[in-house]
């Protein structure tokens, strides 16, 4: 069993053997090494956790694991491009109905902007953005 707090060279092995073999529907361990990765505070086992859920990634997982990587790996890094659309869109979409309402309207700015520069930045498409193009495409 792993220490969450100190990353031994053998639970590094482990997590690659996981992390190899691993896909979004395998939710219990996907949370898992989740939680994992952000107490070892490892930001490219983190990435590559995100890119093998692909576009389940928000659902496998939920926003509010998602604010705290946030938290540890900083919010450019919850966006960047190398985590895919459907991730990037999602988590800004949520981010939407979080918001106090006091900021409403300028979190919804925000999150129309984010939602564009996601989409303009987007060049590597995958069979599981499809359907958040689609859902873009039906929403403008």
């Amino acid at each position: 069993k792993a220490d969450p707090n100190n990353l031994t060279s053998q639970d590094r092995k482990t997590a690659d053997r996981i992390l190899t073999s691993l896909n979004g529907t395998q939710r219990i361990t996907s949370r898992k090494m989740f939680d994992y990765t952000l107490k070892w505070k490892e930001i490219e086992m983190w990435k590559r956790l995100i890119k093998q859920c692909g576009a389940l990634s928000i659902s496998v997982f939920g926003v509010e694991r998602f604010i705290e990587a946030w938290k540890v790996f900083g919010f450019e890094i919850i966006l960047a491009d190398n985590l895919g659309l459907g991730t990037r869109i999602g988590f800004i979409q949520a981010l939407r109905s979080r918001a106090p309402p006091d900021v409403c309207e300028q979190v919804e700015a925000w999150v129309e902007t984010q939602t564009m520069r996601a989409v303009s930045s987007f060049t590597d498409p995958t069979k599981e953005d499809i359907p958040m193009l689609i859902a873009l495409g039906k929403s403008r």
